[in-house]
């Protein structure tokens, strides 16, 4: 079996050495580790060491490179068929191993771990993705069940994709690695084929989340650009995910959230409004009447919280 953990890592070494370790006491194949260091301080170096085994691959990158670049690193470092694209803050499953090695028997181009959750019309298996209609299903069940922790990509193919015309458009978007997906799923060098596991395959352990200081760029920023990025072939999918994506963040308590968060922190304005104005009307509408009505919704929701609190009271003394 052809197969090794990618794990492109930033400051944090006491989760990536619990990373590790669980790499080893849970995966009972042949282990392969590579790990793409984007701290100019070398620190997950001395974790390395304290394993003291020749197989784990240590890359540190001579400068931060941007997590979109540190993670598509894989398509250079990884030299196994299959990797399996870890995050530094995951921790491998007891049953990860004996539920996902039959998959790994199989030639596909990606597997996808759902981790716990099911997802209608597929069940555990392979999945044939022979025909645009299949890859376009496909893509609206998983788009966003992808988090970089729960795929495994079959490296050999995706190495054969462009990495100037099909690939490096992605860099900027925060989910790079999955824009490598599905242009493999419709790519001449795909298998036609993918895997789906419903078990739960990995922990996330509770450490600080950096991209959550760039949550509102990434959201109405840079997740809807990773949209007009995928293949053209898939664009009455992707249209209708992305119309789907904009319906549910563009809810009042959640836009409600996005603004309180951009005012409490270092958030580029210009990119989100540049991002908004090619958003369909109705949406920059909303956006625009938020933003200027907010004060007045803030009054709102705090006479509505002090209210339902007296109330309580009076209720809890009757």
């Amino acid at each position: 079996m052809s197969f090794s953990f990618f794990i492109p890592t930033y400051k944090r070494s006491d989760s990536l050495k619990e990373t590790i370790s669980s790499i080893f006491k849970y995966w009972k194949g042949d282990i392969k580790i590579t790990i793409s260091d984007n701290n100019e301080d070398d620190t997950a170096k001395n974790v390395v060491k304290e394993f003291d085994v020749n197989n784990i691959d240590y890359s540190p990158n001579k400068q931060n490179i941007g997590i979109d670049k540190n993670m598509l690193r894989f398509l250079e470092l990884c030299k196994t068929k299959y990797c399996w694209l870890l995050g530094d803050d995951d921790s491998l499953s007891e049953k990860s191993y004996s539920d996902i090695s039959p998959l790994l028997e199989e030639d596909v181009d990606f597997i996808i771990l759902l981790n716990g959750n099911y997802v209608k019309d597929y069940p555990d298996g392979i999945y044939a993705i022979d025909n645009l209609n299949n890859v376009g299903n496909a893509f609206l069940s998983f788009w966003d069940k992808l988090p970089f922790g729960n795929v495994i990509i079959n490296a050999e193919r995706a190495k054969c994709l462009n990495y100037d015309e099909v690939i490096e458009k992605y860099v900027g978007t925060s989910h790079a690695y999955s824009g490598v997906l599905w242009e493999l799923a419709i790519s001449k060098f795909s298998s036609k084929k993918i895997g789906v596991m419903s078990s739960q395959s990995i922990e996330v352990y509770n450490v600080e989340k950096s991209w959550v200081n760039s949550s509102v760029k990434i959201y109405l920023g840079e997740i809807p650009e990773w949209f007009k990025l995928l293949p053209q072939s898939l664009k009455k999918y992707s249209d209708k995910a992305y119309t789907n994506y904009l319906k549910q963040i563009f809810t009042l308590s959640t836009l409600s959230n996005f603004i309180v968060f951009s005012k409490q922190s270092e958030v580029n304005k210009d990119f989100v409004n540049n991002s908004i104005s090619k958003m369909p009307f109705k949406y920059k509408l909303k956006w625009f009447f938020l933003n200027v009505c907010f004060p007045i919704y803030q009054i709102y929701t705090s006479i509505k919280k002090t209210l339902k609190t007296i109330i309580n009271n009076i209720l809890q003394k009757k």
